[in-house]
């Protein structure tokens, strides 16, 4: 029988806040390399399910999504309570209630709308329209 790399729960707590040190380091090719050393000796199925991880983390990195040191000098969030607040302000607060009902294209022209507004784009959007109907363009 295989010895396991990561026995305990202690261990693997260890592991994972190691992984979190790597990418909050922009080192994620150290952390990729790491999860390809314990995909090695696992079963098929787990190996299976490593890989499946490796490949979702590496498309994410490659496509320049971690940079997770580059957020922090910008001093942006790293979570994802931002966007799900930004979330239910925008969409849930001004689209969803009692007795609201909108078509599909309607509800995407108001939500829209709102975002241009929560942006500080509001001006320019407008101006935009009114352009566009000033001046359309030739078909």
């Amino acid at each position: 029988m295989r010895k396991r790399l990561l026995q305990s729960t202690k261990e693997q707590k260890k592991w994972f806040k190691q992984a979190r040190s790597w990418l909050r380091t922009g080192q994620v090719n150290t952390l990729l390399e790491e999860m390809k050393k314990l995909r090695k000796p696992t079963r098929k199925q787990r190996r299976s399910r490593l890989t499946l991880e490796i490949n979702c983390l590496t498309k994410i990195w490659t496509a320049g999504r971690l940079n997770y040191p580059q957020i922090a000098a910008l001093n942006l969030p790293k979570g994802s309570g931002a966007i799900e607040s930004l979330i239910r302000q925008v969409v849930n607060l001004r689209l969803k209630g009692n007795g609201k009902y909108w078509l599909p294209d309607k509800a995407e022209s108001v939500l829209h709308a709102r975002c241009q507004w929560i942006a500080g784009t509001w001006d320019s959007f407008c101006e935009a329209i009114l352009t566009a109907r000033l001046y359309p363009v030739a078909a």
